[in-house]
């Protein structure tokens, strides 16, 4: 993912986590990080910008169901998804 928005960055760090034990803190981070953009400048958002947080958080939610079973299955620790 290439791109000029600072959120990205947080979202290619959790979309790049492949121990399921740190990925709860990469996708809290990600959120934060979108919304936060979201809640400074939601009156003029883009419209490539408004797509691109829409098809994140879509991402962040595939995240947090792949966390989710990797809890379930045994494969990770963390709580954070329980």
């Amino acid at each position: 993912m290439q791109g000029g928005y600072a959120w990205q960055s947080a979202l290619q760090d959790a979309i790049q986590e492949h121990n399921p034990d740190e990925m709860g803190p990469k996708i809290r981070q990600a959120e934060v990080a979108i919304i936060g953009r979201i809640m400074a400048v939601s009156y003029s958002l883009g419209y490539v910008e408004e797509e691109a947080i829409s098809e994140a958080l879509a991402r962040i939610r595939m995240l947090k169901s792949e966390a989710r079973h990797a809890l379930k299955t045994g494969q990770a620790s963390d709580p954070t998804f329980r």
